[in-house]
């Protein structure tokens, strides 16, 4: 039975908590973190070593170096068959966790049955320098390898050691101490994998039946596929560029050859314009901080094997996630799980109102040309759907005079589809004609202008030759009148808890009024959602929405975490709202993540410049009644 909670437990609790970096001395300006408590790490970044003995038969090594610090312990990848390795991975153990006065980097060699010790450094922390923003970064040093005894042996390593604050750089593509773990695995463990850089084709321009071609590039990897996104060719563009990258995991590769085809995307069936067949085994490895590979050309080819005349640019390679590409690349139907436990801030796609005004057509053909058709248009934009009414005037020349709207989201990647309908029967619809409108090509419109109207020739799939289908130019075309709004703003959220009403076009918009900051310092009591290892636990992180900024702590494996990270954010409007959701991340379990509880901000109800610190009651509404879910401690400020 569920218990009426005190009204205590509901109620906001004001805290003076302690802010700032008071814990570090100097003279010298300490961060912009002085809304959140000054959390102390000890970082150890560990670039390479080199001249390594060789430990295996064949007179090679595979290396890699463990960093402990008493009971923590994070591993770089391991690097196979080389004496002078590279790794360039960072490690932060948190101070409040540390229970030992050494910190050990270690050097083995990975073996089949036991790894083989190399050498070690050992560091006393009472002689690791102190670094505070803005001071430049600690340049890394070479450090001689020694056995157990202290004897010097064969082999150096680099390495960086340092005390810092979250505020430091480093902080959020380092390894955390107080950080879940997947799967059992360190998140720092090294991931494999295949990236497909696509840059550009050329010599592609062949229009089909509309006038025009759309090309994309398709990259398949066994069950695993990712695409480009669709360009449009003509005469002054003949040579599409996409940039585009993806990452395909190791781990779950099961097939020795990679497909990368160019095709036409046609309304139909999307055409096979060539490709380019990859053997895996004869892909590169690029291990940091070696440079890029360079893109190359490469002739396509039909499924025959025979050569074509267009090719494509693209560069392939096998790497890890330090790879400076992995952020930007698509997951190639694998998410990474370690992407789900790190800090991120995203940003949301820019939404645009699509204004269609369906006029009229002209000289419309029907199946049966001895009755007037009852037409109508309907127009596709993605998952979006609209129809006209039927024309009044049931003629070959219908009027129909009205206006539809959508909602678009940049980058304009979907097409605007356009067909022209007659109502043959009671359930019998009949396609007379159809357009596709890139919308690259649509005109935005800030002011009262009217946006110039134009005739546009439609297109009908007719069938020939028993099943085959092809396109067939006639005259029958339609007038419409199509243009982006930007002096609208596309709710998206909530009115009344919305954090954002400037509209979608920039040159529209009012100088800023503020600065909002936000604190996440922790959370308190809870509810556990999951049992893991034998005991009842959450693996909590905090989401923070304002306007199009989206923040993610990272995840901490306790139902008290403490995060002490913090935000910013332009305000061009007081009367907007706050939101910071509290949730479980489920990464390993089906059904998603689990929301804790949220907690609204007005922003109207802060005076400026005054720092608030309390805690918030995260409450969820059951049938039974609401429940308290524990509390999460904030600071905010405008300014």
């Amino acid at each position: 039975m569920m218990h009426r909670p005190p009204p205590d437990a509901l109620s906001l609790k004001e805290t003076k908590p302690h802010l700032g970096g008071g814990k570090i001395t100097g003279d010298k300006l300490t961060s912009t973190y002085d809304l959140v408590e000054q959390m102390q790490y000890l970082y150890v970044r560990v670039v390479k070593a080199r001249d390594l003995p060789a430990k295996d038969v064949t007179g090679s090594c595979d290396p890699y170096a463990e960093v402990r610090l008493g009971n923590y312990k994070g591993i770089t990848s391991h690097v196979e068959k080389k004496s002078n390795p590279k790794w360039n991975q960072l490690f932060a153990f948190s101070k409040d966790r540390i229970q030992s006065t050494i910190i050990e980097v270690t050097v083995k060699d990975k073996d089949f049955v036991k790894d083989d010790f190399m050498g070690w450094v050992l560091f006393d922390l009472t002689e690791v320098p102190k670094r505070v923003p803005p001071d430049s970064s600690l340049a890394p040093n070479w450090y001689t390898l020694e056995d157990r005894k202290g004897i010097k042996l064969k082999g150096e390593i680099m390495l960086a050691v340092w005390w810092g604050t979250q505020a430091d750089e480093a902080f959020h593509e380092a390894w955390h101490s107080d950080a879940v773990t997947v799967d059992g695995i360190d998140v720092v463990s090294s991931k494999q994998y295949l990236y497909v850089c696509v840059v550009k084709a050329r010599y592609l321009l062949a229009e089909d039946a509309t006038g025009g071609c759309d090309r994309y590039v398709e990259v398949r990897l066994g069950n695993y596929k990712e695409t480009t996104r669709h360009l449009t060719l003509s005469k002054k563009n003949p040579n599409p560029e996409w940039n585009q990258v993806f990452a395909f995991l190791r781990d779950k590769i099961e097939a020795t050859m990679l497909e990368v085809t160019v095709k036409d995307k046609d309304v139909m069936k999307d055409d096979f314009v060539g490709w380019v067949l990859c053997d895996l085994c004869d892909i590169p490895k690029r291990v940091q901080p070696d440079s890029p590979l360079a893109p190359r050309w490469y002739r396509l080819a039909d499924r025959k094997g025979d050569d074509l005349k267009g090719e494509l640019m693209f560069a392939l390679w096998w790497g890890t996630q330090a790879d400076e590409a992995f952020p930007e690349a698509k997951s190639g139907g694998v998410v990474d799980p370690h992407s789900s436990i790190r800090s991120k801030v995203y940003k949301s796609p820019r939404l645009w109102y699509l204004r269609v005004h369906v006029i009229e057509g002209q000289d419309l053909i029907p199946g049966d040309r001895t009755r007037s058709p009852e037409s109508f248009v309907k127009v596709t934009l993605g998952n979006q759907s609209m129809k006209t009414r039927i024309s009044m005037a049931k003629s070959k020349n219908p009027l129909w005079n009205e206006e539809l709207m959508f909602v678009a989201a940049e980058p304009f990647e979907e097409h605007l589809i356009l067909s022209v309908v007659d109502r043959v029967a009671p359930n019998k619809d009949e396609v007379l004609g159809s357009c596709v409108i890139p919308l690259q090509y649509v005109e935005p419109r800030v002011d009262h202008r009217t946006i110039r109207s134009r005739w546009l020739n439609l297109q009908r799939d007719v069938i020939v030759e028993g099943q085959k289908m092809k396109q067939a130019r006639f005259s029958s075309r339609i007038h419409l009148r199509i243009c982006f709004e930007g002096g609208y703003h596309v709710l998206h959220e909530p009115v009344h808890y919305s954090s954002d009403f400037r509209p979608t076009a920039r040159q529209l918009w009012k100088k800023s009024v503020g600065i909002l900051e936000l604190g996440i310092l922790s959370a308190h009591g809870l509810s556990p959602m999951k049992i893991k290892d034998g005991r009842a636990t959450t693996d909590a992180y905090c989401v923070a929405k304002y306007g199009t900024k989206w923040i993610r702590t990272r995840t901490i494996d306790n139902c008290s975490p403490k995060w002490n990270e913090q935000y910013t954010w332009e305000v061009f409007d007081r009367c907007t709202v706050l939101t910071i959701g509290v949730f479980d991340n489920n990464f390993h379990l089906q059904g998603g993540d689990k929301r804790i509880g949220k907690v609204r901000i007005y922003l109207s109800t802060l005076q400026i410049d005054r720092v608030y610190t309390y805690s918030y009651p995260l409450l969820v509404l059951h049938p039974p009644g609401v429940k308290k879910m524990g509390e999460i401690h904030l600071a905010v400020r405008f300014i």
